[in-house]
């Protein structure tokens, strides 16, 4: 933990990369370079070219030819690249002794991208594919319909990476090019490097990345998320969940979302640990009564999660579809419950411990590093040691206190988005 509270050193190149250096007592490291670009930053009719962009910068670049990108790269342990609303990663994990071709691969992708017409077209047709893959999924429509219903269809978050069809179908290289040049410049990116660093790392930064212009900050503010104002109900029915050889012992699935503070609220630890309390494993109040005691699912879970500047707790699971009612209901109870009775102080605590075996356990990674260094850089977050006291100091009145304020007082209130997958509705 010691290594991880602040010490690590941060620093510009003077083409405005944001580098941040984490020393660990380690023979690997964990990179990852962030571009502050994403599919937020597409206009109309470019739905899905920030993924194509990924997709084509990761297959090579001119530098060069493909056996030699290829060698380079079986040096590392792990190399990828992802896009999201906002952003899009090149993570990388390798031996120490390798950091020179991880940093020389990136570098590569993000200044001599390769826009040759074979790599666009196959790369087209995998994303296709892929595409074919997502909505084919049975729950996609409804996970879709929800989604736009409680953000609405024009918040960031309700964006599609994916795209359109469409639209991808047509993409050209020179949209690719246009859509590279205005956001892959250094200001809009951050080089994130933990492990066992060798001595001439900076140079190393420095030799690769020098090169690559500046550019523009295309970093995007999302708007605050604020609580709903009404009830959001989809019943839908689900043939796909249906048991086949035995119709009335089959499961629908729940998804019940209440929009909370993000993770830079000063409620967020608290938020963390109530979700927890609810359906955080084998030992949550939910699991408890609705899996071991009442016997309505074999496992029902609860999660917190406070990026994008917007707050949710989700609860969902598999639920007995001729008792789900009863399983909703029994929801409901546990909020109430928390809502009228402070958490019993030895619950409490046991709760607190294994929170800290968690985040203790993460922050012991080369990875737990790189994400406690990139919450700092974007949200200024403060450190783990923080985290770790603050999550000490939760009392249950303060657990009280956030379920007043946040968890619906029943199920007529408004203020929650429920999805139920039926494959018994008629």
């Amino acid at each position: 933990m010691k290594t991880i509270n602040g010490n690590y050193k941060k620093y510009k190149l003077n083409n405005g990369l944001v580098v941040a250096l984490q020393n660990t007592p380690t023979q690997t490291i964990f990179g990852q370079l962030t571009v502050d670009y994403g599919t937020v930053h597409e206009e109309k009719g470019q739905e899905g070219l920030a993924h194509f962009l990924e997709h084509v910068l990761f297959k090579g670049e001119n530098k060069y030819n493909i056996k030699e990108s290829n060698k380079i790269k079986s040096r590392l342990g792990y190399f990828n690249a992802f896009t999201s609303i906002n952003q899009t990663y090149f993570p990388g994990e390798m031996l120490s002794e390798y950091l020179e071709s991880y940093l020389d691969i990136v570098s590569s992708i993000l200044s001599h991208p390769k826009f040759d017409k074979l790599t666009i077209e196959q790369e087209r047709q995998r994303i296709l594919r892929e595409m074919s893959d997502e909505k084919g999924d049975p729950i996609y429509k409804d996970k879709r319909l929800i989604l736009e219903k409680t953000y609405g269809k024009n918040h960031p978050t309700s964006l599609k990476v994916s795209g359109k069809e469409e639209v991808v179908k047509k993409i050209e290289k020179k949209d690719l090019k246009n859509f590279h040049s205005k956001g892959y410049g250094a200001k809009n990116m951050q080089l994130v490097l933990a492990g066992g660093l060798p001595d001439n790392t900076e140079k190393l930064i420095e030799k690769y990345f020098r090169g690559i212009k500046s550019g523009k900050n295309t970093k995007f503010n999302f708007p605050l998320m604020n609580s709903l104002d009404k009830k959001i109900l989809i019943h839908s029915y689900a043939p796909d969940l249906c048991n086949q050889k035995n119709p009335d012992e089959s499961n629908s699935y729940i998804n019940l979302g209440i929009i909370v503070p993000p993770d830079n609220h000063k409620d967020s630890i608290a938020l963390g640990m109530l979700s927890y309390i609810l359906g955080g494993g084998a030992d949550s109040r939910l699991f408890k009564k609705i899996s071991q005691e009442k016997g309505l699912a074999y496992k029902i879970n609860s999660s917190y999660g406070g990026d994008f500047n917007r707050g949710i707790i989700e609860i969902d699971g598999n639920v007995y579809s001729k008792n789900q009612d009863k399983a909703i209901e029994l929801i409901f109870k546990e909020f109430e419950k928390l809502q009228k009775n402070p958490i019993d102080n030895n619950e409490l605590e046991i709760k607190k411990r294994v929170t800290k075996y968690g985040l203790t356990k993460l922050f012991e990674t080369n990875e737990g590093h790189k994400k406690a260094i990139r919450v700092k850089l974007e949200d200024g977050i403060t450190t783990p040691k923080f985290i770790l006291s603050e999550t000490e100091k939760l009392t249950s009145k303060k657990i009280q206190e956030v379920a007043i304020k946040y968890l619906p007082k029943s199920r007529e209130d408004n203020g929650y988005a429920l999805l139920i997958r039926d494959p018994l509705k008629k």
